[in-house]
C-alpha cells in the first residue's frame, strides 16, 4: 500500500523526501552548495551566528555519507579501469594477434640494409641522424606488413621488438634496451658508408675524377655520411630513437607498463 505521509520538497535542488529527518539533513548544507561561489564566500567571510550543535551534526553526517558515496564510485571505477588494461607485453604475444614475418634481426638484414642506399640523397641534403631516421620511419609507417617494431605512448621513448628469445629460441615480442637498439643503428650507419662507396662513388667515378668541383662535392657528403664532425654517436643514436618513437608511437589506451 503507497504511503500517504506527504512529500518534502528540496527548494533548492528539487529532491523529495519522505521522512522529516532525512531532509532536514540535506537541506542545510543544500543550501549553501547551491549558491555561487561569490555568495558562498560573502556568506563564510561575514560574521554569522554559529550553527547549533544539532545543525553542525547533521551538515557533518551529511558530508560523510557524500564522502562516502563518492570514495566507493571512486573505488568501483578504478577497479574497472583496471579490468580493462593489459600489459604492453601481453597484448603484442596474445595468440590471437598477428605477428610479423621477419624478426627484428630478419628484418634488417632483409629489408632496412638493402634500403639504405636509396636514402644517401637524404643525408647529402640533410645529414646521418635525418637519413637513418627516415629510412626507419618510413619503412615502420608504410609497410603493409606487420613489422617488428613498434612503440607506445604509455612507454616513453622505448620500443618493443618481435625477435629470438635467448632461452628458448622461438619468436615473440619483447622490450629492447637502448643500447642493443644503438647496435643496429651503428650496423645501420655502416651500411650507409659501404653504399656511397660502392654504389653513388662508383656511379660518379668519373666525374669525381675529372671535376674538381665534383671531387669537392664527393668529399662533402662523405663527411656527412661519416656523421659529420659535431655530433658524437652516442648523441645521435639518441636522438634518432626520440625521432623515430615519435613517428611511430600508438595510442593504445587499453595498454600500460610495469
Amino acid at each position: 500500500m503507497a504511503s500517504n505521509k506527504p512529500c518534502r520538497h528540496c527548494e533548492y535542488c528539487g529532491k523529495t523526501f519522505r521522512q522529516k529527518f532525512n531532509y532536514d539533513r540535506h537541506v542545510l548544507p543544500c543550501e549553501f552548495f547551491s549558491k555561487t561561489k561569490k555568495e558562498q564566500d560573502y556568506e563564510i567571510d561575514n560574521s554569522q551566528p554559529l550553527p547549533s550543535q544539532r545543525d553542525m551534526f547533521s551538515l557533518m553526517q551529511h558530508m560523510i555519507l557524500r564522502i562516502d558515496k563518492l570514495e566507493k564510485e571512486n573505488t568501483k571505477l578504478r577497479t574497472n579501469n583496471s579490468r580493462k588494461k593489459i600489459k604492453v607485453l601481453d597484448h603484442l604475444n596474445k595468440e590471437t594477434c598477428d605477428k610479423p614475418f621477419h624478426g627484428l634481426a630478419d628484418w634488417m638484414r632483409h629489408v632496412i640494409l638493402p634500403d639504405v642506399k636509396n636514402y644517401l640523397e637524404v643525408v647529402f641534403e640533410n645529414d646521418l641522424l635525418t637519413g637513418i631516421t627516415t629510412l626507419l620511419t618510413n619503412n615502420i609507417t608504410n609497410s603493409e606488413k606487420i613489422v617488428p617494431f613498434v612503440g607506445f605512448q604509455c612507454d616513453k621513448n622505448m620500443f618493443y621488438v618481435y625477435d629470438v628469445e635467448k632461452e628458448y629460441g622461438t619468436n615473440e615480442w619483447m622490450k629492447i634496451e637502448s643500447h642493443e637498439l644503438d647496435q643496429y643503428l651503428c650496423r645501420i650507419s655502416k651500411q650507409f658508408i659501404y653504399d656511397f662507396n660502392n654504389v653513388w662513388h662508383k656511379e660518379h667515378e668519373d666525374l669525381i675524377k675529372n671535376d674538381q668541383e665534383y671531387e669537392e662535392k664527393s668529399v662533402h657528403y662523405y663527411t656527412k655520411i661519416l656523421g659529420g664532425i659535431k655530433m658524437k654517436d652516442e648523441t645521435r643514436y639518441k636522438k634518432i630513437r626520440e625521432n623515430v618513437y615519435q613517428a611511430i608511437k600508438k595510442n593504445e589506451k587499453s595498454l600500460y607498463i610495469e
